[in-house]
This record gives C-alpha cells, structure tokens and sequence, in this order.
C-alpha cells in the first residue's frame, strides 16, 4: 500500500501507481506539486474496466465505440 512507481513512456518518466490506493496518489500528487483539483490520468484495460470504475453516459459510449476496439453495451 501507498507504492509509486516510476516508468519510462516514449517521451518522458511517468509516475504511477493503483488508483484505488488513496495514500499512494496522495503521494503522486505530493511529488508533483499538483493541485487537488487537476485530474490524474487513469489507465484501464477495456470497456469492462471502464464500467466497473466510472459512470459513463450514453454520449461517452458512442465516443468510446467509434475510437475503441471493442462493442459497447
């Protein structure tokens, strides 16, 4: 628990860690200075995963369809 990870993208180092762990993205956003109110990117693996963690409207779907790989239910 609260665990950060560094990891190299194309371009630059990303700090990561498990969006479910409180303490540990309060240290992400202690190590970068952030303000509360700016979002953190959270990486999912499909549309499954995107149901499961967030309330998604019907307009979303249909943007997620036409650039996603997968069906929408």
């Amino acid at each position: 628990m609260g665990k950060v990870i560094v990891y190299p993208t194309d371009t630059i180092y990303g700090l990561g860690c498990s969006a479910l762990d409180k303490k540990a993205v309060g240290k992400i956003y202690r190590i970068k200075n952030r303000a509360k109110k700016k979002p953190l990117l959270v990486l999912i693996s499909d549309f499954k995963m995107l149901q499961e963690y967030f309330k998604v409207d019907k307009n979303s779907w249909h943007i997620c369809a036409k650039f996603g790989r997968e069906k929408y239910r």
